[in-house]
């Protein structure tokens, strides 16, 4: 049986193209929102595909994350309810999107090596914390609520959905590193 490997350029592309592939996942995803009549920061779909964009692009994901904000912060309209600029990005989300930059720098380098589901939803739920972390600090220092009041505002309503978010995460990078991309099947291994 021949064995499939990518050339160094093709291999070069592809990691390209996955990193604008999850700046366009984190726009499209900023579109998927639930607004709550009780807290300024929507519903969305964007931590599933932040930690998505961590397990297949894993120390690249910050690249992903960077464009993403480069892109609302000239002037297109990718973050939440179609917002842009720099006075958005000052509003109750933004503290959240600096979390998704720090989370995507810190965190690919303590990537669990002995995998289990167990281990996996730990390490995202760590991940989890420190966006949240920042996109409640943020409500706290810059929009000045309590932080009784920014939790309820910014983590609290979403705990349920980031559970779900989180487990699925796992279960999908468990699956990845066990079957598909584990050269099981024939295929050379580029740490997807």
């Amino acid at each position: 049986m021949k064995v499939a490997t990518l050339s160094q350029r093709n291999y070069l592309a592809l990691r390209i193209c996955a990193i604008f592939s999850f700046s366009i996942l984190m726009v499209i995803s900023a579109y998927v929102r639930i607004p709550l009549f009780f807290t300024p920061v929507p519903f969305t779909l964007q931590t599933f595909v932040f930690y998505l964009s961590i397990v297949f692009l894993k120390r690249q994901a910050v690249f992903s994350q960077a464009i993403y904000l480069f892109l609302g912060l000239i002037g297109l309209p990718v973050f939440t309810n179609a917002g842009s600029g720099l006075l958005y990005f000052l509003g109750p989300t933004g503290g959240y999107l600096v979390g998704f930059v720090v989370a995507s720098l810190i965190f690919p380098f303590f990537s669990p090596k002995l995998d289990s589901f167990f281990k996996n939803f730990c390490y995202f739920s760590s991940v989890a914390f420190c966006v949240y972390f920042f996109g409640i600090a943020w409500l706290m220092f810059i929009h000045k609520f309590s932080l009784t009041n920014a939790l309820i505002a910014g983590a609290m309503p979403f705990a349920l959905g980031e559970v779900f978010k989180i487990g699925s995460a796992s279960l999908i990078r468990l699956r990845l590193k066990s079957g598909l991309f584990s050269g099981k099947n024939g295929y050379r291994n580029y740490q997807i």
